[in-house]
């Protein structure tokens, strides 16, 4: 489902800069939304635009920052895909820089470029392409669901099962570290004796306690399998 402040921002384009003493009062009204509260068009406003719709969804945001475009990077939470309406940050002039700019995700152009839904795009709200060699990163509003498409991999079967398997296999191993020194050192004094009766008996001591880890670490992957 569209996320409402794209709605909204889809609702908006079109809405564009008054040339001379004049300003669009739309405009105007976006700027209200940031801590600058700018009273012109002139001042650069894509910040304010993303600020304005998420404000008029319900969502919250840091509004005292919201006017610089490269703050919304430290906002909401990260994505490693992005997902229709999502923020997307920009740099500009320098990556390491002050400068940045910031709308909703709309979609990838045929050659790569990332479409942003945004204001003060040609003075205007509008779709434009940017590159993708510029981009900072995707956010997400922290106080709404996720779409179902970028669940975070922690959350999936895939990756919980693997991780109570790892971490069962890790805490198995540990768990019998000292028993298995125990072994070794048998093992050690059996091989010192040089007799074959000795490296024998030493090499069944090594293979017996290796084998009986790995029953228990086998134990542990299939706990986490059933958890899948």
């Amino acid at each position: 489902m569209t996320p409402k402040w794209y709605q909204l921002a889809t609702a908006e384009l079109g809405q564009q800069e008054i040339r001379g003493a004049r300003h669009n009062p739309r405009i105007v009204s976006y700027q209200q939304a940031t801590g600058l509260r700018a009273t012109d068009d002139e001042t650069a406003w894509c910040g304010s635009f993303v600020a304005w719709c998420l404000r008029e969804a319900g969502v919250r945001y840091d509004v005292a920052r919201a006017a610089a475009g490269r703050s919304w990077l430290s906002w909401g939470r990260k994505l490693d895909k992005p997902t229709i309406g999502c923020v997307v940050v920009f740099w500009r002039g320098k990556r390491d820089g002050w400068q940045g700019h910031v709308g909703f995700y709309a979609g990838r152009a045929k050659n790569g470029d990332i479409l942003v839904l945004g204001g003060n795009q040609g003075d205007a709200v509008s779709i434009r392409p940017y590159s993708a060699s510029q981009l900072l990163g995707f956010c997400w509003p922290s106080d709404v669901a996720l779409p179902p498409d970028i669940e975070p991999l922690a959350k999936s079967g895939v990756v919980q099962g693997t991780t109570i398997a790892v971490a069962s296999g890790g805490a198995i191993v540990a768990e019998s570290l000292p028993a298995l020194v125990t072994e070794l050192e048998r093992a050690d004094r059996h091989l010192q004796a040089g007799t074959i009766f000795g490296i024998a008996i030493g090499v069944l001591i090594v293979a017996g306690g290796g084998y009986a880890l790995w029953r228990r670490v086998k134990a542990g992957r299939q706990l986490g399998e059933e958890v899948m």
